[in-house]
């Protein structure tokens, strides 16, 4: 007999595997545009720089946060991930909801604060802190399974 907990065990390892491509992928295309934009010289900031440190410094209570929300649902996300009867396209939507955006979230704060007036090297750090959530998310998950 199957009980209820025995069945709540883990998110399908495909789902898993294709949010976290998708991560790296998106991180790969915005860090490029990035370079681009910043090559060509399209980034004037009219914001000070004390003012951006205040932004870099409200930046990391936030990347903690998010980042953390795939953590802070797991539960949830697994509970969603194995009801009966559910396919795989809602599977891989609640995913995204649940983890793709948290986990590209710090990438977007790093652009916005590109144009601000961050160094190309400090957002790199922002691109690199969604690939490396994604990362440990997808392999404590996959190594669950």
């Amino acid at each position: 007999m199957i009980t209820k907990d025995a069945k709540l065990q883990s998110i399908p390892k495909r789902n898993i595997i294709i949010v976290l491509i998708v991560v790296v992928v998106y991180v790969l295309i915005f860090t490029s545009l990035a370079f681009v934009i910043v090559q060509v010289g399209g980034i004037t900031s009219q914001m000070s720089k004390q003012s951006l440190t205040i932004w870099k410094i409200v930046s990391i209570p936030l990347l903690l946060y998010t980042l953390s929300t795939p953590w802070r649902w797991q539960k949830r996300i697994i509970a969603r991930a194995n009801q009966p009867n559910l396919h795989d396209r809602q599977i891989l939507g609640m995913l995204i909801f649940f983890c793709f955006v948290p986990f590209t979230a710090p990438l977007i704060y790093g652009l916005v604060l590109l144009f601000w007036g961050l160094s190309l090297t400090e957002f790199y750090y922002f691109a690199a802190l969604s690939v490396v959530g994604a990362l440990a998310w997808s392999v404590y998950n996959l190594r669950k399974n």
